[in-house]
């Protein structure tokens, strides 16, 4: 504990000296800033909130732990965004790389309106969930217990949300307008996709967006601003299902058992397509303390890790349920299960959490919905759902 406050107010003093590590995102907040909680695991929520400045701040940070005499190594890699879940996935989650944390109870909610939410992503200091029916098709929360509906501004099949560079961007699988952007949460913008495919993922890292789809002739999307987005072929027209970004490039899977269930970019225009640890169908995959994580909702062993994301290794699942999203945060990794498509209401434990990716243990979820998505900001974990009385759960890192 020493350790950290001495590296916390070593980085703070450096910093005074150094306008860029105090520079702010467009939504405002500061990338780093006195008065808020000393210790890593805010240093680390704010370099995975704010991917714009992140590069000044991580400099920032090396040159005061240099300073205080502490490893650089005790800054986590928290570089991703959207997609599926934080410190990789929605840019959303961070987790310092020198702890685990105990995570509380988890409680269940209700949302606004009993839609089939689709996925949640936290940045600018709000969680933000979309849904691809409903009459209000967003909802919004601060603190992930409290959550206001509003209406999309078109009512299209909303399938996946990000926040990067102070921006949240949302695609839809069907629709006019397949993609909306808003800087706040609240108020939103419709921009036509230069093609109407599936839009079925979004992730944020490396300066900017990157959306997959599961159908069409170019299955890729980029932006750096949210507004202007070009198309780029996959490697493969593979069912791409999921998205991350972490360790300098974008990792997306595949949710069909295809040959090249893998494919990896550093810049999100040219990728490259590789194999699988095995041929499952691959729902949610995240990165966080220096590998790559996945989870799938059919096969043999329904979780694999990788440190290059070329190199899988399997690993079994402790339930054979149909895991659907996986999130980084607080050194922990969160997945959750979805009962959709399974006859009756599966028994089990529907949330499973390992600190190293290779050993997972299960805890009972407050209700066995479709938990469609989870992700991490704030110090918490937030899931949505598809179905349930109650579609939002949460539990935070104590």
């Amino acid at each position: 504990m020493l350790k950290q406050l001495s590296f916390v107010f070593s980085l703070i003093i450096f910093c005074s000296a150094f306008p860029g590590c105090f520079t702010k995102d467009k939504a405002g907040l500061p990338c780093l800033g006195a008065g808020e909680k000393n210790d890593l695991e805010w240093i680390n929520q704010f370099i995975g909130q704010s991917n714009d400045h992140k590069a000044v701040i991580q400099e920032c940070a090396v040159v005061a732990l240099a300073a205080g005499g502490s490893a650089a190594s005790s800054v986590g890699d928290n570089s991703g965004s959207g997609g599926n879940g934080s410190g990789g996935g929605d840019g959303s989650g961070s987790g310092s790389s020198s702890g685990t944390c105990t995570l509380g109870t988890w409680n269940s909610v209700s949302a606004p309106e009993n839609n089939t939410w689709s996925t949640v992503t936290y940045g600018g200091g709000r969680f933000v969930a979309v849904s691809g029916d409903g009459t209000n098709r967003i909802m919004t929360s601060t603190d992930g217990t409290n959550w206001t509906g509003m209406s999309a501004p078109e009512n299209n099949g909303w399938l996946s949300v990000a926040y990067g560079g102070g921006e949240f961007a949302a695609v839809a699988a069907t629709g006019t307008n397949r993609i909306m952007t808003s800087p706040d949460g609240v108020s939103w913008t419709v921009l036509a996709a230069p093609e109407n495919n599936f839009w079925s993922k979004i992730a944020y890292g490396g300066g900017k967006f990157a959306a997959l789809a599961s159908d069409g002739t170019n299955r890729i999307m980029t932006s750096s601003d949210g507004i202007t987005w070009a198309v780029a072929a996959a490697p493969v027209n593979n069912n791409w299902s999921t998205v991350t970004y972490g360790g300098g490039k974008f990792v997306a899977l595949t949710g069909s058992t295809a040959t090249n269930q893998v494919m990896t970019s550093s810049d999100g225009i040219s990728w490259a397509a590789g194999s699988s640890a095995e041929p499952n169908n691959w729902s949610g995959v995240t990165y966080g303390k220096g590998m790559y994580v996945a989870v799938a909702h059919g096969g043999a062993n329904l979780i694999m890790t990788s440190q290059d994301a070329v190199s899988w290794t399997s690993v079994p699942a402790p339930e054979d349920l149909d895991w659907w999203s996986v999130a980084y945060g607080g050194g922990r990794f969160v997945a959750v299960a979805n009962s959709m498509g399974v006859a009756g209401t599966p028994t089990g434990n529907y949330i499973m959490t390992s600190s190293d990716g290779a050993s997972w243990t299960t805890v009972a979820a407050p209700e066995n919905n479709a938990w469609n998505f989870v992700t991490y900001g704030d110090g918490k974990f937030v899931a949505v759902a598809a179905t349930g009385t109650n579609r939002i759960m949460t539990a935070t890192c104590l």
